[in-house]
């Protein structure tokens, strides 16, 4: 194993007053992959909209490397190299002319 690159502790978080998850600890060791499994409804997008900083954390952090990111900008976070692509949005496109794919940029000013 190698060294811990994000660790999760004891998070909670939800949307108005529902708490969608509770108590959830993990860790990505560098050099592993690491697949989110789970049922409709089982909290995984709200997971994931947490550690980007797209949701606040009722409690519980959030470690990137040795920082806590648990408070940090959504925009920081991306900066970091945290981010998600969503199924289905579009993020590919095809250029017609040479038949190669490009990734649409979001973060055009680094």
């Amino acid at each position: 194993m190698g060294e811990t690159l994000l660790e999760v502790n004891e998070l909670t978080a939800g949307y108005d007053q529902a708490d969608v998850i509770h108590h959830v600890s993990m860790q990505v060791n560098q050099g592993e992959i690491t697949c989110l499994l789970g049922a409709n409804g089982a909290g995984k997008t709200t997971l994931i909209r947490t550690l980007l900083g797209l949701n606040a954390p009722r409690a519980g952090t959030v470690r990137f490397g040795a920082e806590d990111i648990t408070q940090t900008p959504t925009h920081h976070i991306a900066r970091k190299g945290i981010t998600c692509v969503p199924e289905g949005r579009r993020v590919f496109f095809k250029n017609v002319r040479n038949g190669k794919f490009k990734v649409r940029s979001l973060l055009r000013n680094k």
